[in-house]
């Protein structure tokens, strides 16, 4: 068995030697895509709650009414 705080060690000086291993171009390709990523999970869930909301009020009101002054 391995004690904890080697194995820390080792996955953290592995995990530096990666990232830091990487050119500029290639650490600003990798944040672009996790930005990008992050973009398209936050925007799936505010849709998919904005859709949850619309699909309520409709089973609340299928057909609006709709008034004289908005025709």
């Amino acid at each position: 068995m391995s004690d904890p705080k080697t194995t820390l060690i080792a996955y953290t000086s592995a995990g530096s030697a990666v990232i830091f291993g990487f050119t500029a171009n290639e650490f600003a390709a990798l944040m672009g895509l996790a930005f990008a990523f992050g973009t398209f999970v936050i925007n799936w869930y505010y849709k998919r709650q904005h859709l949850k909301i619309i699909a309520e009020s409709l089973r609340r009101e299928p057909f609006p009414k709709i008034s004289s002054d908005e025709l």
